[in-house]
């Protein structure tokens, strides 16, 4: 038996450029094409470069010339796009259902490109995304394989399974793709050559107040903490007052009805999932802190779970300096103004690029507790999920 991942890309998605230069088969009877077999540990990995509809039988002909043995071999496949990329008469249910007899536990995801809520299905393509091109130059730079630190097979078949899910393992999901668009678009520009980067960031990121209400569904689902006119709240309760008692327009409400941030996880934060158990152990009270202050979020010494005492880290409460995180999303929604991609020049691309890295007079972002400095969107993005994750394995949400 051998397991497949079959990664389906689409002209109109991020790098798809540096998808085709992987590319290099035709498949017959098409203009699809498709990378030589990866034979990576314990999976073999296929990259598909799709300029149009893909039909099931352009996956019954893919399937065919890899030498996919009907009911013998696992199959995931990862497809990028929607009702749209499935030619006449298919869909994804249609795929699905004509290959589930035929190999053993196949599995098929895909979402729309231009889904509004796209970032809710990125989990399943952002983690292979990252390690087919986003994380090439990272790896070379180091002089490491393309393919090191690809997902485990295991982590691929159970990323693409429905599952009930634990509520914090649901947190730490939603959490994490909160900027997974961004995060892509940010490593994606960064590979650009210089003068190329402001049109595709005005193109690729969003103005108004977008990134700032990101930022507040990630209070409002780690602490359940919002801002309501000009008063900060906690579990509906004030707290942590600013001297004057009045928030400027900088810090805003959850971007999306609070009470569906919470669905999927009993309608309780990540703080009400600690259980009291877990709010004794060393490791939880350890990584606590420094989640919060990764989430621009700061408490008191009265002790580390007081609701009551959680609050942004900003000017506005009588801080030196905002949180790094918190001054980043200012600058990314300032950088648009009223009028979208308005202010985006390679002077402000690069600002924006090296905000993190140029922190603490270039040493990066250094939170207490956590030995790796942050020195980009993405290592942000990791030490948030890595946070999480410790979170939940050692407690009972």
């Amino acid at each position: 038996m051998t397991n497949w991942l079959i990664l389906v890309g689409h002209q109109d998605m991020v790098s798809f450029e540096t998808l085709t230069a992987l590319c290099t088969s035709r498949l017959a009877g098409t203009s699809h094409q498709h990378s030589e077999v990866q034979r990576l540990d314990g999976y073999n990995l296929v990259v598909v470069c799709a300029d149009g509809p893909v039909s099931v039988e352009n996956y019954e002909a893919l399937f065919a010339s890899l030498g996919v043995r009907g009911g013998e071999d696992r199959v995931v496949v990862f497809c990028h796009g929607g009702r749209d990329y499935f030619g006449s008469g298919g869909s994804p249910s249609e795929v699905a259902d004509a290959f589930m007899g035929s190999f053993p536990g196949f599995l098929f995801r895909s979402f729309r490109a231009t889904e509004e809520r796209k970032d809710s299905n990125y989990p399943y393509w952002y983690t292979i995304q990252a390690h087919v091109w986003l994380a090439q130059g990272q790896n070379e730079a180091q002089g490491l394989s393309r393919w090191e630190g690809a997902p485990q097979w295991d982590e691929i078949a159970s990323a693409a399974a429905p599952k009930p899910a634990r509520p914090l393992s649901v947190l730490k999901h939603d959490i994490a793709h909160f900027f997974a668009p961004l995060d892509l678009d940010l490593q994606h520009a960064a590979t650009l050559p210089a003068a190329q980067q402001p049109a595709y960031i005005a193109d690729a990121l969003k103005g108004g107040d977008y990134y700032r209400r990101r930022l507040a569904d990630l209070w409002w689902v780690v602490v359940r903490g919002r801002v309501d006119g000009k008063t900060w709240l906690v579990e509906s309760e004030p707290c942590a007052r600013p001297e004057s008692s009045e928030l400027p327009g900088r810090l805003l409400e959850p971007s999306r009805g609070r009470d569906a941030l919470l669905r999927g996880a009993e309608d309780r934060s990540v703080v009400e999932l600690i259980d009291d158990d877990a709010r004794q152990d060393s490791v939880v009270r350890s990584v606590w802190p420094s989640l919060l202050a990764f989430c621009g979020l700061t408490s008191s010494d009265s002790g580390p779970f007081d609701t009551r005492a959680i609050r942004p880290s900003c000017r506005e409460f009588g801080d030196k300096a905002d949180a790094p995180i918190f001054e980043f999303v200012c600058l990314l929604d300032g950088l648009f103004g009223t009028s979208k991609g308005t202010g985006v020049t390679k002077t402000s691309v690069t600002r924006l690029l090296s905000h993190f890295a140029n922190l603490e007079s270039g040493d990066g972002w250094r939170v207490t507790r956590h030995d790796t400095p942050i020195r980009s969107l993405h290592d942000w993005a990791l030490a948030v999920d890595d946070c999480l994750g410790t979170i939940r394995d050692h407690a009972k949400g």
